[in-house]
């Protein structure tokens, strides 16, 4: 499976987004759900794909956590409780 060393992020959340959000009955949809290549290539960028450096982002509270040399940083600054 070929697949870029770096993949930009907005690129991984939206091919996730439309397989999750296809109709069940749109062909397209099924083929991808039956794509066993595909399939594989999404597991790797969903579960396999490390972030080194960057933010991960609360949905809820919009509460943002850096991400160092891989470890994400998930202390909340005591002002915020």
């Amino acid at each position: 499976m070929n697949l870029p060393e770096t993949l930009d992020d907005s690129c991984a959340r939206g091919v996730a987004d439309s397989v999750r959000r296809a109709p069940r009955r749109d062909p397209s949809a099924r083929r991808l759900r039956a794509d066993e290549t595909f399939l594989r290539a999404l597991h790797h960028v969903l579960f396999d794909v490390h972030v080194v450096e960057g933010d991960l982002v609360c949905v809820e509270s919009g509460q943002v956590f850096p991400i160092e040399e891989g470890r994400p940083n998930m202390m909340i600054d005591e002002s915020l409780l």
